[in-house]
């Protein structure tokens, strides 16, 4: 899988070529370039300016809505929780396990599919 980085979301932080430095790199500007293939969900998941995101054509398919049982908050993976870190077309299946509702700290599994 390819992915692109937008440079003006990038903030340097190189969390992306820690993880996956096969496909990312640094560039002399101090910002993550995409240079090889892979699979780097986790680096994209990990990205804190959610820069990150699959080249066209190669999106990953994008599951379901899940709504929080207690405050209504309801999870859309083509969203994300961009303010928690976690960039756009995320599953709600792939969210960390210390993932909690942005609104009220319920944990992720007690979350229902909507």
């Amino acid at each position: 899988m390819k992915y692109n980085v937008d440079q003006g979301l990038c903030i340097g932080c190189g969390m992306c070529e820690s993880l996956k430095p096969e496909v990312f790199k640094m560039n002399d500007e101090g910002k993550a370039e995409a240079y090889g293939e892979g699979e780097a969900q986790e680096a994209v998941e990990s990205c804190p300016a959610a820069a990150i995101s699959p080249q066209e054509g190669e999106e990953k398919a994008v599951g379901g809505k899940y709504v929080c049982p207690i405050c209504g908050y309801v999870y859309d993976p083509e969203v994300g929780d961009p303010d928690n870190g976690i960039a756009p077309g995320t599953n709600f299946a792939d969210l960390p396990e210390e993932w909690v509702c942005p609104l009220c700290g319920v944990p992720k599994d007690t979350f229902t599919a909507e």
